[in-house]
């Protein structure tokens, strides 16, 4: 079960990020509209009930790197409504945060479930 939890999460946040930054890179007739648009497209990914499952299935130390991934997320989401442009210094270093919050929360996922380090990320 946590493994397809697990696997739910991780896909929804990666499916989130796509959406938000494809937002970001489209035309928007102003701030409103920008800000509704990457919000709508954060919601509509399923990242919340992923999260949910997560919460409840989940040890500490998974759902904590759970969590700080879906918080980094947010900051990135948060910045593209406000008009940070892909590609920015701004983007480059959310990204970066990104990633390696990503790459603790695999770790802990592949720990949990007794699956050895993949040593790549």
């Amino acid at each position: 079960m946590r493994r397809t939890v697990y696997t739910e999460y991780a896909s929804a946040l990666k499916d989130a990020g796509e959406e938000i930054r494809a937002v970001a890179l489209g035309d928007h007739m102003s701030e409103s509209a920008r800000d509704a648009a990457v919000r709508e497209a954060f919601r509509g990914t399923g990242l919340h009930t992923a999260s949910e499952q997560l919460w409840l299935v989940g040890p500490p130390l998974v759902v904590a790197a759970g969590n700080d991934a879906f918080h980094s997320l947010r900051r990135m989401r948060d910045a593209y409504a406000r008009g940070v442009a892909v590609g920015s210094a701004e983007d480059t270093a959310f990204i970066q945060q990104r990633r390696t919050v990503m790459a603790e929360m695999r770790r802990r996922m592949r720990e949990d479930l007794g699956i050895e380090p993949l040593g790549i990320e």
